[in-house]
């Protein structure tokens, strides 16, 4: 008798959820809550692709991931952080979404770090090869002294969404417009790009900069210089050879008293196209210095050389103290705009404010070009104006004009004296405080 053998061929279809790669850049900054020294608003943005955005919920994309999980030192829970604005479009086929959550931290001092590890980079990113550990993975972190030199801390803020577009064999620019509500002084230096996983610190990964050409793998460099100012911020490459996506990582470091208590990492993808068009021109007034409690006015100039359309913006600290930009003139192909600063007598300090301005030709086209440029201006004090001294028996009296008013940010004036026998005092406009080779003592604080 014959053993008749059947077998049963048993089909499992798994259900596979396909994600769409469109991760294009992101950074996290803290905030201080006025009048508490341990609560702190995390704010992640995320920049991404809207063509296969899965975080905007586009038909080609997978469904918003929200909330986010961020993680605070080397906590092994994530803090489920949610988005408060979703698919905000920003130009050049790039979506914006803000997560924002306040959270307490457990001492008042201390140094932490807030980190973040996106899924699905943007593939096909020149500068990552595929080989790399981890390539579609983007890790940005931020770092801070809750309190630096006991006085209150805040991460430095960026204003300039990283969406502009470069072109092979001419100048691409870039500046994030960051500033520090503090104070503090910044520096900018470009680093690896990174990749992570959950809490832990991130691995470093693809070129240090895109320009550069590794000796292992001479496909990943795109060509040309590539560098950051170091105290301005601008990102100039000059100039990219191959076209196509590219990544870099910016590290905004924020010092006080000559330490660095604090820094913010922006990962930021720069697209490079194959074609012809040179950037606009951009004329701004040289760095100056301002006394608080005077109006600023300017006048900034832009124009293209091919006689292209221009378009004129402006960021920066001053823009949110009320700085305007106000374009009085204007033709095919280049504008003259006013810029006016009324500046409070509480806006003087040591550190200049920069005012950045972006010049765009073609602005309302799919094609268009940005140059960048960064206006210093330091704020010195209002002076004290009609000082009188009288002689009496009780010694000297003196007196001066209210100072500043109507102003409620200054909360003390300084008397210092001298001998009249040293030498004249050579004062230059810009000098701050009173050096030491004055020989002036300080004889009261009121």
């Amino acid at each position: 008798m014959k053993k008749l053998f059947v077998f049963i061929f048993i089909t499992v279809i798994a259900s596979i959820e396909v994600y769409a790669v469109h991760l294009r850049a992101a950074n996290i900054e803290v905030e201080r809550i006025p009048g508490s020294n341990t609560e702190y608003l995390i704010r992640l943005t995320v920049f991404s692709d809207d063509d296969t955005d899965a975080y905007n919920g586009t038909a080609s994309g997978v469904e918003v991931v929200d909330p986010q999980e961020i993680y605070l030192n080397n906590e092994p829970n994530a803090i489920l952080i949610p988005a408060i604005q979703k698919g905000i479009n920003v130009g050049n086929n790039t979506n914006k979404t803000i997560f924002e959550k306040v959270i307490s931290i457990p001492s008042p001092n201390g140094k932490f770090f807030i980190k973040w590890n996106g899924q699905l980079r943007n593939e096909g990113i020149i500068n990552i090869t595929t080989a790399t550990a981890i390539p579609y993975e983007l890790f940005v972190e931020t770092f801070f002294f809750l309190n630096g030199f006991d006085a209150p801390n805040n991460s430095p803020r960026m204003t300039i969404d990283p969406v502009d577009k470069g072109y092979v064999n001419t100048v691409y620019t870039y500046n994030s417009g960051a500033y520090d509500v503090d104070g503090d002084s910044l520096s900018y230096e470009l680093i690896n790009i990174q990749a992570g996983s959950k809490n832990s610190s991130g691995a470093l990964i693809g070129a240090d900069i895109p320009s550069a050409v590794s000796p292992a793998n001479p496909a990943i460099g795109g060509g040309g210089s590539l560098s950051i100012d170091p105290v301005r911020g601008t990102v100039t490459w000059d100039s990219p050879r191959l076209p196509g996506e590219y990544n870099i990582a910016i590290k905004i470091n924020e010092w006080r008293n000559g330490l660095r208590i604090g820094y913010v990492i922006r990962d930021m993808q720069i697209i490079i196209e194959d074609t012809d068009l040179e950037p606009p021109m951009l004329k701004i007034p040289n760095d100056t210095c301002v006394a608080a409690g005077t109006v600023l006015d300017a006048e900034i100039f832009a124009w293209d050389v091919n006689n292209d359309q221009v378009a004129l913006e402006h960021y920066g600290l001053p823009k949110e103290k009320g700085a305007s930009l106000t374009v009085n003139k204007i033709t095919l192909d280049s504008l003259v705009a006013d810029y006016s600063w009324a500046i409070n007598c509480g806006d003087a300090r040591q550190q200049p404010y920069f005012s950045y301005f972006k010049a765009s030709n073609n602005p309302n086209k799919s094609y268009r070009l940005t140059t960048y440029k960064e206006w210093a201006i330091t704020v010195i004090g209002a002076a004290v104006e009609n000082v009188n001294a009288t002689e009496n028996t009780q010694g000297v009296n003196i007196t001066w004009d209210a100072y500043c008013p109507n102003s409620t940010d200054i909360s003390s004036l300084e008397v210092w004296r001298r001998s009249c026998d040293l030498g004249t005092v050579k004062l230059d406009y810009c000098t701050t405080g009173v050096p030491e080779e004055w020989g002036f003592k300080k004889i009261a604080s009121i």
